[in-house]
């Protein structure tokens, strides 16, 4: 029986959290104007098997966005470990393919745990371009 690749989410840190409320959002106004920016990075660790971080980050592109509720950066640190794949593509796509959606998910969450409270009420970030990873370089 074949192994299937498993990946393990092994630490997740958010070096960086900042939301501001923009004062002149009009609640009335347009309610999707706001546009993002999006990076993503991987590294694989050197001498060590299947373990790769991954950091990625969110924040609004204040220049194009129109009306929006809050100015916010996030950035997330994720270590990840792949076991049970056939080579290093196939950890590097589970990295890509599962991996980047994860943490997508957990920068999501977060945005909108941060603005719960905010003036304009919580914000949650829509579908995200899933582009594939140029580089993976090695810690």
């Amino acid at each position: 029986m074949e192994n299937t690749p498993q990946l393990q989410l092994e630490e997740l840190l958010f070096p960086l959290q900042e939301v501001r409320s923009n004062q002149g959002h009009d609640p009335a106004g347009d309610r999707a104007g706001t546009q993002l920016e999006f990076g993503q990075q991987i590294q694989k660790m050197e001498d060590q098997p299947g373990r790769y971080v991954l950091m990625v980050s969110v924040k609004t592109n204040n220049e194009t966005s129109k009306n929006p509720p809050y100015q916010f950066s996030v950035e997330a640190y994720a270590v990840l470990n792949v076991t049970g794949a056939a080579d290093q593509a196939a950890e590097q796509l589970l990295i890509t393919s599962n991996g980047f959606p994860m943490i997508m998910g957990a920068i999501r969450e977060r945005i909108a745990h941060l603005t719960s409270r905010a003036p304009w009420g919580r914000f949650l970030v829509n579908s995200i371009p899933l582009n594939p990873v140029a580089n993976i370089s090695y810690l």
